[in-house]
């Protein structure tokens, strides 16, 4: 197919689609693509529903999410940012999934499949808070901004972020967890703000932490275990 396409009854591509203007919009039903599928202008936009690419594909002119569930499978290539809203769900199947950009997640759920890898791509946590949902060993080497947002690790894996609010002193992030391990790595200074909750294991592993206001805690039932040299500013 080479057109705008919006999708609102159950669509599977069995092979390789082309949309040429307009973008993808998906606002209910499902959408799969087995196939390569290109959109080489307007992006792809689901606010409800289900979107399913299964093959390498080519998106141009970003990823915008503000519902539904979107399953990114393969080793995309992305230009623009992707962004997440409205309690959207993100599934990455492969690290390369949604390409090199930032992810700005503001009442939003990433959610990795893989088994295990590692994102290198930046997060900026927006006022409505983000998830990060992995059941499966999960490494963030990209920087995780939000200033006084709120960051939420849920499922089974580790994760493991290597850059927090990097703003600095008095601009932390609120880092809860309600399942699994997180781990803090990296030299760079974890700047955490308000009370964070940790309902399971947590190691701050050789860095730097600093709790940035008056009221800023570290609070909850798990065990909080340092390796290496830790500092922590409060």
């Amino acid at each position: 197919m080479a057109c705008g396409l919006a999708c609102l009854l159950p669509l599977t591509a069995g092979a390789a689609a082309t949309v040429t203007a307009g973008g993808l919009s998906v606002s209910g039903g499902a959408f799969t693509s087995n196939d390569t599928a290109t959109i080489s202008a307007g992006g792809l936009s689901v606010s409800a529903g289900s979107a399913t690419f299964n093959a390498a594909s080519t998106i141009a002119g970003g990823i915008t999410l503000s519902g539904g569930t979107t399953a990114l499978n393969a080793a995309n290539t992305v230009s623009g940012a992707v962004a997440l809203s409205g309690g959207a769900v993100l599934r990455l199947g492969n690290v390369s999934a949604a390409g090199a950009g930032s992810f700005s997640i503001t009442n939003g759920t990433l959610a990795p499949t893989m088994a295990s890898g590692t994102l290198a791509n930046p997060i900026v946590v927006g006022s409505g808070g983000a998830t990060i949902a992995n059941d499966h060993p999960l490494t963030l080497t990209g920087a995780v901004t939000g200033t006084t947002n709120t960051l939420t690790k849920s499922g089974a894996g580790t994760l493991t972020i290597g850059s927090l609010s990097t703003a600095g002193t008095g601009d932390g992030m609120t880092v809860n967890t309600s399942g699994g391990t997180l781990v803090f790595t990296g030299t760079g200074t974890k700047n955490f703000g308000g009370i964070s909750t940790f309902d399971g294991p947590v190691t701050f592993d050789s860095c730097t932490i600093t709790l940035g206001a008056n009221t800023a805690r570290l609070a909850g039932t798990g065990t909080i275990t340092t390796a290496g040299t830790v500092s922590i500013n409060a």
